[in-house]
């Protein structure tokens, strides 16, 4: 699973994403954050709060493309969510 312990990334960085259905924040959204489409590569995991959030902490450079992956009982989420590192 790469270096460190799920869900204490201590990267210099932080970015934090939001989780929503049917427009509301979406709470106790297990998500976790890595740089290749086939989710090997782990940079960060968390568990989204009340209001749908999770701080992923990591040490990429600006325009790195990584893919979330989400799971919740009960919600199906597409595979992934690409995003880009501002």
């Amino acid at each position: 699973h790469g270096a460190g312990a799920w869900g204490e990334s201590t990267g210099a960085f932080s970015v934090t994403y939001t989780v929503k259905a049917d427009g509301l924040p979406l709470a106790g959204v297990y998500c976790r954050m890595t740089t290749d489409v086939a989710g090997l590569v782990n940079v960060d995991a968390g568990t989204t709060n009340a209001a749908g959030e999770v701080t992923f902490h990591h040490d990429l450079p600006s325009g790195t493309t990584v893919y979330i992956w989400r799971s919740l009982a009960g919600y199906n989420f597409s595979d992934y969510d690409t995003e880009v590192i501002p």
